[in-house]
């Protein structure tokens, strides 16, 4: 073979060798390192119990009710309540806290059980209200005119302060 077809074939070879590795050509790219944006915090709803619920007597009578020892009778109304302890965060968090009594369902005739609150608004509540106190119960209440229930057990259980968010 010639000289110059030995050139020849060895330009074609290296041509062929180029063209097939032009469509890996090197792309060029750059990336920021991450940035330290810090933690984002939730916050929370929380009630906590701070004392045993007590009976007072609300009309009939004065002082402590000791539903264990003493009856109710046609007129009379007793009044149940606890201090709670109110934990709102969030900095945008409204709420609003209301007494529950799933327990005085069912109540023989002519008894009543009213939820109530002592102590302060217990709507709009905000971070501002964290840590605040707050009395709440209900009165249960032996209407003057009734007529029968005598002798029944009438179990208030389940009371509950309750805070849902707005």
């Amino acid at each position: 073979m010639k000289k110059s077809t030995k050139g020849a074939v060895a330009c074609g070879a290296a041509a062929l060798i180029l063209a097939g590795g032009a469509g890996s050509m090197a792309a060029w790219s750059a990336s920021s390192p991450s940035t330290g944006g810090g933690t984002a915090q939730s916050g929370h709803l929380t009630v906590t119990a701070t004392s045993a619920p007590a009976w007072t007597w609300s009309a009939g009578g004065t002082g402590a009710f000791d539903p264990a020892t003493m009856t109710l009778s046609p007129g009379d109304a007793v009044h149940l309540s606890g201090t709670y302890t109110l934990g709102i965060k969030g900095t945008n968090l409204k709420a609003t806290a209301a007494v529950t009594n799933a327990g005085a369902s069912g109540l023989p005739a002519g008894l009543t059980f009213t939820p109530d609150a002592i102590g302060g608004t217990l709507t709009n509540l905000t971070e501002a209200n964290n840590n605040q106190q707050v009395t709440a119960g209900g009165v249960l209440s032996f209407d003057q005119s009734a007529t029968g229930s005598q002798d029944q057990s009438v179990n208030v259980s389940g009371l509950a302060l309750t805070l849902t968010q707005n």
